[in-house]
C-alpha cells in the first residue's frame, strides 16, 4: 500500500472531495451527517518544488486509453480498482509525486493525490483552525457547500 495526501485545489473541492463524497447525486433526501466528520480538519499545503504529477484530466486520459468513467467517474464500489492504478502509475513511475485530475465533485477544481513516500521534505503548511467539531468558519464553508448542492448538513 502507498502512503498517500488527498486534497482539492481550493477549500470547496476539498469539501466535496471528503464531506460531500459519498451523497448520491440522485437520492432523494440528501445528508450528511458533520458528526462522522468532527476530528476533521483543513489546512494549506505549500510544495517547495514544482511537483510532478500524471495527469488525469482529459488530455492525460486519452494518453493512457483509459475512460473518465473507468478512473476518474466511477462510483465509490469501484474504489479499489481506482486505488490500483493509483498503485500501478506509483510502481511505473519512480519519479512521479503523485495523481492530478479535474474533480468529479466539483468538476472546475482539481483533485489529488500525493504519494506521501516521495515527498520528505517537500511540504510545508499550516492548519487552518481546529477540527471541524470546534471550527465554526470551517463548519460554516462546509454548511455554505451542503446549501449550494442540496445537500441537507447537520
Amino acid at each position: 500500500m502507498v502512503p498517500y495526501l488527498y486534497g482539492g485545489s481550493t477549500a470547496d473541492c476539498a469539501i466535496f472531495q471528503t464531506v460531500l463524497h459519498d451523497v448520491p447525486i440522485d437520492a432523494p433526501d440528501k445528508f450528511v451527517d458533520l458528526d462522522d466528520f468532527a476530528s476533521r480538519g483543513h489546512g494549506e499545503l505549500v510544495p517547495g518544488r514544482d511537483l510532478k504529477l500524471v495527469d488525469l484530466t482529459s488530455e492525460g486520459l486519452h494518453r493512457l486509453k483509459v475512460r473518465k468513467e473507468e478512473l476518474i467517474a466511477s462510483p465509490s464500489r469501484d474504489y479499489l480498482d481506482t486505488a490500483a492504478w493509483a498503485e500501478a502509475l506509483h510502481r511505473q513511475f519512480p519519479d512521479v509525486d503523485g495523481l492530478i485530475w479535474m474533480s468529479r465533485q466539483r468538476g472546475r477544481d482539481h483533485a489529488l493525490v500525493l504519494f506521501g513516500d516521495r515527498l520528505g521534505g517537500v511540504l510545508s503548511g499550516r492548519r487552518v483552525g481546529g477540527p471541524l467539531a470546534r471550527n465554526s468558519a470551517l463548519r460554516e464553508m462546509v454548511l455554505a457547500a451542503a446549501v449550494r448542492a442540496g445537500i441537507e448538513a447537520d
